[in-house]
């Protein structure tokens, strides 16, 4: 019983706030809007977990979209980072400083019109606040932002001395990997369902081998389409060929391992592959039957 009586203030609480933003948008120039001292409208969607709202010096990480009214899209951000420099001018500024982590909602923004000279023009912002940091965090992700690209610098540099050594063109990259055919295999191309069984062997650009189901003796079975069963570089590959197929392929590290490298070890981070496949079997759906058709005959 003490639950209860514990609780009901709490709905109190936000009956009485969802009727003040009630009154407020029904009043408002932009219906379903309410507006701010300053006149900044806003609309919220979501109420998020977090804890805190941005203070004047702290950083914010947001997802953004920039739309008409008449919900044509003309920018999208998905990751955009802001410095919060003041709180209280009525522009997107102190629309973000009204948001926690978690927290979604809609602004009414002037932009430049584009058909029209040194006119503005009114505009929707779709903002979800994704995270709050500090000025030392911010710094912290910056050096990490900066050490990063600096280490796939280091590997390009690499793959295109490679690729150039090797008198391998622009032509074979598909989706961000090199994709280098060597025998056609039958039949269709490999798609989402089916059941396909592997070998291949794995190498360094210094042509250091550190994988191979030839090795062990089996070839590597799952079914494609399936998620987390092999890198994204080799669901690209594996797309373009066909039952008894053979390919090499190239796979810069964000298509293989990252910048984490792989979990056991042996894959370094920011590290290309190369990748000798091998589709030793396929079995497909039946759409007649509903079940598995043999495609090796």
């Amino acid at each position: 019983m003490k639950k209860i009586a514990n609780r009901i203030p709490h709905v109190y609480i936000l009956h009485f706030i969802f009727y003040i933003l009630l009154l407020t948008s029904c009043t408002s120039k932009y219906p379903g809007f309410s507006e701010t001292e300053t006149g900044l409208y806003y609309q919220l969607h979501y109420w998020g977990e977090g804890a805190k709202k941005p203070h004047l010096g702290e950083y914010v990480k947001i997802n953004a979209k920039l739309k008409t009214f008449g919900d044509t899209l003309l920018k999208e951000d998905k990751e955009l980072y802001a410095k919060i420099k003041n709180n209280k001018d009525g522009d997107m500024q102190e629309g973000l400083c009204m948001l926690v982590e978690g927290d979604s909602a809609t602004f009414i923004v002037k932009r430049p019109h584009p058909a029209i000279e040194d006119s503005m023009m009114d505009v929707l912002l779709d903002v979800k606040m994704l995270q709050i940091l500090t000025p030392e965090q911010y710094r912290k992700k910056q050096e990490y932002e900066q050490w990063k690209a600096e280490k796939l610098l280091k590997e390009h540099r690499k793959l295109f001395k490679f690729l150039e050594e090797n008198e391998i063109g622009e032509k074979r990259n598909v989706e961000g990997i090199y994709f280098i055919p060597i025998k056609r295999g039958k039949g269709e191309r490999i798609k989402s369902g089916d059941v396909i069984w592997v070998h291949y062997e794995g190498f360094f650009l210094d042509s250091t081998k550190f994988d191979s189901t030839y090795d062990r003796g089996e070839p590597f079975d799952f079914n494609f389409g399936d998620p987390n069963q092999v890198i994204r570089g080799l669901e690209i590959a594996i797309s373009l060929m066909r039952n008894k197929g053979k390919a090499k392929i190239i796979i810069p590290s964000p298509l293989a391992f990252g910048e984490q490298g792989s979990s056991t070890g042996i894959v370094p981070p920011f590290t290309t592959l190369i990748y000798k496949l091998e589709i030793v079997k396929k079995l497909i759906i039946s759409k007649k039957e509903n079940n598995l058709e043999n495609e090796n005959d």
